[in-house]
């Protein structure tokens, strides 16, 4: 698998540069394309990393937040109920060397709890606002300060371009939101 900027990683080696996540989160959507409007695996990631914020004072499990998602710029976003095992695995491995490369090694283990709250808000979120109605009967209600979140993620980047290209605002704001809370 090859990056955005033509760097090569696999299963067991390579680490995919911050930009090239943040560019390849920004053009890979969430919900295999399903939402009423574009809405990226990036703008999920912000969406978490809020959540976190909500969860836990601790800049590291924010930081857990918003890169959860991070090896799905090699793998794409597959649903889980259809996400091989193998993919799973895949996914993180990559993940251990993302944290690994940011000097934070078991960094989504050692915050897994928070993250796995915040990810299972965000979709609540995310399918009673952004799918059809019909998908609110398979998903929990969502806490409703999570609908404040959601929407101020999504009116702060309201172009596509803040998501597809190398200088687009929402690229730019992971990156540096990434360096501040590697401390």
């Amino acid at each position: 698998m090859i990056t955005h900027s033509g760097v090569w990683v696999d299963a067991d080696t390579g680490v995919p540069p911050l930009l090239d996540i943040a560019v390849q989160l920004g053009r890979i959507t969430r919900w295999v394309g399903s939402t009423k409007n574009y809405y990226s695996v990036l703008h999920h990631s912000f969406v978490c990393y809020r959540i976190g914020q909500t969860l836990s004072d601790d800049p590291k499990a924010h930081l857990a937040c918003l890169l959860h998602d991070a090896h799905e710029c090699m793998t794409g976003d597959v649903p889980a109920p259809v996400k091989p095992t193998v993919l799973i695995e895949v996914q993180g491995k990559i993940d251990s060397r993302i944290a690994a490369s940011l000097g934070m090694p078991g960094l989504f283990i050692g915050h897994a709890k928070i993250v796995k709250t915040a990810d299972v808000r965000a979709l609540n979120i995310e399918a009673s606002e952004l799918l059809q109605p019909m998908a609110r009967l398979f998903f929990d209600l969502p806490v409703a300060s999570d609908r404040e979140i959601l929407r101020a993620v999504i009116s702060e980047y309201p172009s596509h371009y803040d998501y597809l290209e190398e200088s687009g605002q929402a690229i730019k704001d992971f990156i540096q939101l990434v360096g501040k809370l590697n401390v």
